[in-house]
């Protein structure tokens, strides 16, 4: 099945269901409705008089806007049936400004309009709506009504815009008031409705052709829709009205040559596609590219999310509940467990036959929008593999309480173990500290990076080494960022380090730490642990307790551990010795044996040799300074994690 048929099944489905529970289903748009921000409303009575104009509210713009193939995507001057700019429908309007109007915008939409009426003539809203305009007073009963200002001239006075826009500009939506009850015509089921069905059934009788995708003979679609990501964005999936640039030059005569897809079928597709971005995508902070995983008949866990974002939702879609506490252990709570065991209990409720679609979205030039991705899943083998990658990159990390959260718990963040979150991923890969932020600057690049994880997460593909080595790269550089975006680099660095040795190594390294191991630049992840811990404590014992502003030797040389270990080592040695001698005797022997026991675990070569160390020296790194804030008593876990998460 196609992306489209796959959409405007979606649609199918959604209007049954809108039918079963009215209400549920908001904001679908049937075909030839578009949803566009109105920046005026008027009143008008049913003896089609004029009441009253009012100033539209950015947060109630949100208008659906009846259209017809050809204004839908228009470019040039093509008016919408009913709720327009308020050049089309103002036939006076040209009496206070320069520029005509009314020949150009006003005559085309009247024209339309009074079609339009005439074949529905027991449609009374058309009848009200269509009786007031052709009196052409509508720009000067707004004028009469202080919603318009004129200048000295008797002209629109154009300093004064209305919701951003210039007076001539405004978008124009229409109430009816019949029996003292008002009617919101864009807000009107019936009255949307009934014009989609009326556009689509005037369509079947115009010349048909074959729909490449249902392979029935209908009326194909000439202009395809637009405002796909969002309100404003022009871009279009579909398109062929540039013979010069773009499309089919070279290689066809005409547009139907190239793909037939039928008028209906596109927009119920284009309408799902809209509907589902904005309740269930996930997209980059300008929009520009966009992953969405949908279904007709499951509920879809979308792949851009962490550990702890996933479990929650799937949770939320089969109503399962966990007990406060009970899932709680040393290193934080096990999302990755929880995503595990609320999968599990998915699975079991799906058919063979279901199936999930993934479409990726983003710019190919300006005004064209390219399928970075598409693919189409079994819904058990979507489930596995995004539970693999889950698992495979299950690590300790930290997340930031929402401002809601916060009011409740008291507290700004909280340790899980889970996947990261992929934008975390990338920013801590490739970023750099803006602004108390890993960024990478680029919305471009951004997700052209994310692009790239799709199908780790998706179809089980390795990570990319750059993604190995970027995360390292910025887990050993903690100068210039802030202590929690270096706690962040570090645990991404980890999940990353993790995954790449699953994979390619076919070694899985714990979050606990394996006192086991013998590897150089593990063990020398932990000297440097160690030797950050016994600064930390000699500051903390200096300042009373107070060492966030302090970095120590061993953060300042890590960079430089990571790429000449031995001789950086010897430097740090040297420089540690007078933070040891600040310990009291106890603390100090402590230290010393664990420096003996780690130094125990060396191949003497190893020791000495100088090589840059490999991804193992985050996670040895990582595993020892948890090892040293894990409580190894029960009653003491939990303490120990709120007080290191409050620490960081």
């Amino acid at each position: 099945m196609s992306w489209l048929g796959s959409l405007a099944g979606v649609y199918d489905s959604l209007v049954e269901v809108g039918k079963i529970n009215p209400g549920k289903v908001k904001g679908l748009m049937p075909p030839v409705i578009i949803e566009q921000n109105a920046h005026l409303e008027i009143l008008i009575d049913e003896d089609s008089q004029f009441i009253k104009g009012e100033i539209v509210e950015k947060k109630q713009g949100s208008t659906f806007v009846p259209v017809t193939e050809r204004s839908a995507g228009r470019t040039n001057v093509s008016p919408h049936p009913i709720f327009d700019r308020i050049m089309y429908l103002a036939g006076d309007l040209e009496n206070y400004s320069d520029e005509e109007f009314r020949e150009k915008y006003y005559l085309p939409y009247i024209t339309q309009l009074k079609t339009l009426h005439e074949k529905q003539p027991n449609n009374e809203f058309l009848r009200i709506v269509y009786e007031y305009l052709v009196e052409e007073t509508l720009a000067t009963d707004l004028i009469n009504h202080g919603i318009f200002s004129l200048n000295d001239e008797g002209q629109l006075d154009l300093t004064e815009k209305i919701s951003g826009e210039l007076p001539h500009r405004v978008f124009v939506r229409i109430a009816v008031e019949i029996d003292g009850d008002t009617h919101k015509l864009w807000e009107d089921f019936n009255f949307i409705n009934n014009y989609s069905e009326f556009y689509i059934n005037q369509l079947t009788d115009n010349d048909k052709a074959l729909c490449y995708i249902t392979g029935r003979e209908i009326y194909p679609a000439r202009l395809h829709g637009k405002n796909i990501r969002r309100q404003g964005d022009s871009a279009k999936l579909i398109s062929s009205n540039d013979g010069v640039n773009y499309t089919y030059r070279g290689r066809f005569f005409a547009p139907n040559q190239v793909v037939q897809i039928g008028y209906e079928l596109s927009e119920k597709a284009h309408s799902a596609l809209r509907w589902l971005i904005r309740r269930q995508a996930f997209r980059t902070p300008k929009l520009e590219y966009t992953v969405l995983a949908y279904s007709q008949d499951v509920q879809v866990l979308q792949p851009f999310q962490d550990s702890v974002d996933s479990a929650e939702n799937l949770r939320a879609l089969t109503r399962q509940t966990i007990e406060p506490g009970e899932h709680e252990i040393d290193l934080g709570i096990n999302e990755a467990e929880q995503l595990k065991n609320a999968i599990t209990g998915y699975q079991h409720h799906l058919n063979p036959d279901d199936k999930i679609y993934v479409l990726a979205l983003d710019n190919a030039v300006p005004g064209r929008l390219a399928i970075q991705y598409y693919r189409e899943f079994q819904a058990t083998d979507y489930f596995d593999n995004i539970l693999y990658y889950h698992d495979t990159m299950s690590w300790r990390h930290m997340k930031v309480y929402s401002k809601e959260e916060r009011a409740k718990t008291g507290k700004t963040s909280y340790i899980y173990i889970g996947a990261p979150h992929p934008r975390d991923i990338v920013n801590c890969t490739f970023g750099v500290e803006r602004q108390n932020f890993m960024d990478v600057g680029s919305d471009k690049y951004y997700g052209q990076q994310l692009q790239r994880l799709l199908p780790c997460i998706l179809e089980r593909a390795r990570i990319p080494q750059d993604f190995v080595k970027g995360a390292f790269e910025n887990a050993v550089t903690p100068l210039g960022k802030s202590y929690y975006n270096w706690q962040r680099c570090l645990s991404v660095a980890c999940s990353l380090a993790r995954k790449y040795y699953i994979e390619r190594k076919q070694v899985e390294y714990t979050m606990a730490l394996d006192r086991s191991i013998t590897d150089r630049s593990y063990l020398y992840g932990r000297l440097l642990a160690v030797a950050e811990k016994v600064e930390g404590d000699a500051i903390r014992k200096q300042s009373s307790g107070d060492s966030g502003n302090r970095v120590t030797n061993a953060r300042r040389y890590m960079n430089m551990l990571s790429k000449r270990p031995y001789s950086t080592w010897l430097t740090i040695e040297k420089k540690l010795q007078p933070y040891l001698n600040r310990l009291n005797p106890g603390e100090r022997t402590y230290y010393q044996i664990q420096f003996q026991n780690i130094m125990s675990l060396f191949d003497f070569d190893d020791y000495k040799d100088n090589r840059a160390l490999e991804g193992t020296f985050v996670l040895g790194f990582h595993c020892q300074m948890q090892d040293f804030y894990t409580k190894k008593s029960d009653e003491n876990s939990s303490a120990e994690v709120e007080t290191e998460a409050d620490a960081e």
